[in-house]
């Protein structure tokens, strides 16, 4: 494979954790095995503004990667929440607080000042930097990653001065992502936000999302005619590192009853009822089933869910290397995809490690959504709309069946699902590099 000298500008970098921080972690540690030369860069610790920690990712950094950090102003600071995420975020306390005054000032400064998003903090710090190396160094790519999508005005500046070839990493949508309404833009802090991103598509030379439905949106944006082979829009999906399950014990028919799992969080956009509503009438049926959620999940959305089934169990968010274990060992996997506009496009990143467990997975979202697409297409599990309980019931109801026959799962991989390992990935990564 042909080594290339890659400049990678991310905010998000260990220990910073969620699955964010794992696409290029994972990615650049395939590369670097592969000698290419990495030099990346990041926002020191103690400026950043991380939705979560996780220290055990350090150790999942190649050697041979050089990691520049430098400082950042971070908005969040100033208003007293400690580097968290949601001090500029529309958030339901903040609602509650603003419609007292009768201005929502907290979403008003997200929209308003900080463009496109508060983490613009690190840019002039970030930039300088980014140039420093251009002229210090040659470097054959230059990558930016995204979401904070403030990142990618580095590397639109960077093209312009140094001719670079520039790749955007979008993991999300920029103005289409399903809480974009929520956040309080005016039609003109919308319009300049809608030019920003029309600039960095424009100007990159190609462009990387995680699903076909975002690569399709990206092209509509672009006026690029569908199925062009010269599209510069490229799908490089989320997935799974091998490494991560080497030493995970997968589940078996000797463990009693029957454990459902979920990892993550969920939120009142997730409209999750329905679902766990089918959980409970089965649990009716076959008193062994339990079902345990594990990550940041809201009290107030803790207390709803408890109304559909009772006999949840809740558990704190764990790291990733406990996190795989947790999705192996049990006997289904819940997945669900908020329900929003745009929720077709939405992929996340658990999918992948949810595929690599062999634990079957129980879907709630668009059944022609992109997820829905590869659980089918993985032979992993069903995607359920949100009008098909009975039919949920009729699922999970046969997974107790196969378990109590002795069909446990398989640790063996799958060709299909095989094609979502990191390494296979980074394979297309350097393939698109060119």
């Amino acid at each position: 494979m042909a080594s290339k000298k890659i400049l990678l500008i991310t905010y998000y970098w260990p220990p910073s954790g969620g699955p964010g921080v794992q696409r290029w972690l994972k990615m650049t540690k395939y590369l670097a095995q592969w000698g290419c030369d990495i030099t990346v860069l990041t926002v020191k610790e103690q400026n950043a503004s991380y939705p979560h920690l996780d220290p055990s990712l350090k150790d999942d950094v190649h050697g041979g990667i050089r990691v520049v950090r430098t400082s950042a102003f971070n908005p969040y600071k100033l208003f007293g929440k400690g580097g968290g995420q949601s001090a500029l975020a529309v958030s339901k306390s903040e609602g509650q607080k603003s419609e007292k005054s009768g201005f929502q000032w907290l979403p008003f400064l997200r929209s308003h000042v900080f463009i496109p998003d508060p983490r613009k903090g690190w840019n002039r710090a970030a930039l300088a930097r980014a140039r420093r190396l251009m002229k210090e160094e040659r470097f054959d790519a230059v990558v930016t990653s995204s979401p904070p999508h403030s990142t990618q005005l580095i590397g639109y500046e960077l093209k312009k001065e140094f001719d670079v070839p520039w790749i955007m990493d979008l993991r999300d949508p920029w103005t289409d992502i399903f809480y974009y309404s929520k956040l309080g833009h005016s039609k003109w802090s919308a319009a300049i936000d809608r030019k920003l991103e029309m600039q960095c598509l424009r100007q990159a030379d190609k462009v990387m999302v995680v699903g076909n439905q975002l690569k399709r949106l990206v092209e509509e944006k672009l006026s690029i005619v569908a199925d062009n082979s010269a599209s510069p829009v490229h799908v490089v999906s989320n997935g799974y590192d091998e490494a991560d399950f080497n030493n995970v014990e997968f589940r078996g028919e000797k463990r009693e009853g029957f454990h459902i799992a979920y990892t993550g969080t969920l939120s009142a956009f997730y409209q999750y009822g329905v679902m766990f509503d089918a959980i409970r009438e089965c649990a009716a049926i076959y008193p062994g089933l339990t079902c345990t959620l594990y990550g940041a999940i809201p009290l107030d959305v803790q207390q709803d869910l408890l109304g559909h089934f009772e006999a949840i169990q809740f558990c704190s968010e764990v790291s990733h290397t406990e996190i795989n274990a947790i999705q192996s060992q049990a006997d289904l996997l819940l997945l669900v995809i908020p329900d929003v506009p745009n929720d077709g496009l939405i992929l996340t990143g658990k999918l992948f490690e949810y595929l690599r467990s062999g634990v079957p997975i129980m879907s709630l979202g668009p059944v022609d959504g992109d997820a829905a697409s590869i659980v089918s297409e993985c032979s992993a599990g069903q995607t359920f709309s949100r009008s098909q309980k009975e039919d949920m019931k009729t699922f999970l109801l046969a997974q107790i069946e196969a378990k109590a026959n002795g069909q446990g799962s398989s640790p063996e991989v799958s060709q299909n699902v095989a094609a979502y390992s990191r390494e296979n990935l980074a394979k297309e990564v350097l393939r698109i590099l060119g």
